[in-house]
């Protein structure tokens, strides 16, 4: 669905009938903040995620495998 000037222009009407003049002036201003404080926080996290050559700091080491307890036995349980 494509807006014209005539959708915009019914939209501004409602919403000054809705809130009044007064307070969207307010509501632009809390959505402004909003949006700010979003696309922080959105970059924050983009510039936390580790580089993709870098290896990742959760992944276990990949030593060689302990040994079993000194008293475990190759046999299957029930045998």
């Amino acid at each position: 669905m494509r807006f014209n000037a005539w959708h915009v222009a019914v939209l501004v009407v409602l919403l000054i009938v809705l809130f009044g003049a007064r307070k969207l002036p307010e509501i632009a201003k809390s959505i402004g903040q909003s949006f700010k404080v979003f696309k922080k926080e959105v970059s924050e996290l983009h510039d936390d995620e580790p580089s993709p050559s870098s290896p990742s700091p959760a992944s276990p080491p990949s030593g060689p495998a302990s040994p079993p307890p000194a008293g475990a036995k190759d046999e299957p349980p029930g045998s």
